[in-house]
């Protein structure tokens, strides 16, 4: 992933001017990184950019499993609602791992 460079900024930035990086993140509407020693050692952003990233990160996980089960079902690797239950009936009993 690359960054522009007006959003990458030193460690010391962060420690004296947190409040303007919160700013430029909601400006930039993206993380803003901060680096040590020219390294990238962390990443700064907003609240609402972080739920958003959030959400699409919960969004593909559900497209992904979603996929998963349209290949179960072409491949006929699926079981009845009774045997759902039994098996989770099962899984209930065991002791946890």
């Amino acid at each position: 992933m690359t960054f522009s460079l007006k959003t990458i900024r030193p460690i010391t930035e962060l420690r004296t001017r947190a409040d303007d990086l919160f700013k430029l993140s909601k400006k930039s509407d993206g993380p803003v990184v901060i680096t040590q020693n020219g390294v990238a050692v962390g990443v700064l952003m907003a609240a609402d950019i972080y739920e958003r990233l959030q959400d699409n990160v919960e969004e593909s996980r559900l497209l992904e499993m979603m996929d998963e089960a349209e290949k179960d079902i072409k491949n006929n690797d699926t079981f009845s609602h009774a045997e759902f239950k039994k098996r989770v009936e099962t899984a209930l009993k065991s002791p946890a791992k």
